[in-house]
């Protein structure tokens, strides 16, 4: 009989908590959107890809990830475009500025090659119609992989391709559509 009395009152309380689970789900689906998951595919992807191929850095291609997915829609490969285009611009100018500081390492070519690279990243967004957030993302991944490099080509190179791998998954994950329920 104490058996059932306990097996009674810890299902009761199970039930208690499912319930309060099952509205606490239908509270974060109400505050969250399909971006808000997009973001979350993306990123974790490229965590997941960053352990499984060793040259894969994971804040690069997260950062790229996380800056670059976009929901769907008409513009989605026209805009995962501009974000790929924006990615290779700041990482191409800090692959030549990294370059360019073998040939004198200071503190203040660093400094003049730094506004330099900022000067030009912004300039080539322009001229390719980069929208203007978008030139910001290129000086972003500029300092991102210029300086996070600590001036080693190689480790540069690497970043840059990390950042554009996670602009690549951004873009693929924006391209699929999700189904929302109708609120």
């Amino acid at each position: 009989m104490l058996v059932v009395f306990l097996f009674g009152k810890c299902s009761l309380r199970l039930i208690g908590l499912v319930l309060q689970l099952e509205q606490i789900i239908k509270e974060i689906k109400m505050k969250l959107n399909s971006l808000d998951f997009k973001i979350v595919v993306s990123v974790m992807f490229c965590i997941v890809s960053a352990w499984l191929i060793p040259f894969l850095g994971i804040l690069p291609a997260s950062f790229s990830a996380l800056l670059c997915v976009q929901e769907e829609g008409l513009t989605s490969k026209k805009s995962g475009y501009y974000r790929i285009l924006a990615t290779l611009i700041g990482g191409l100018a800090a692959v030549l500025l990294i370059y360019c500081y073998h040939f004198i390492p200071s503190k203040i070519t660093l400094f003049c090659l730094l506004m330099l690279a900022i000067l030009g990243t912004l300039y080539v967004s322009k001229s390719v119609a980069l929208p203007p957030f978008l030139a910001r993302i290129a000086v972003l991944t500029l300092l991102i992989v210029a300086i996070m490099g600590k001036g080693d080509l190689l480790y540069a190179g690497n970043r840059l391709l990390s950042t554009i791998y996670g602009a690549f998954v951004a873009w693929g994950v924006s391209i699929v559509p999700i189904k929302q329920d109708k609120k």
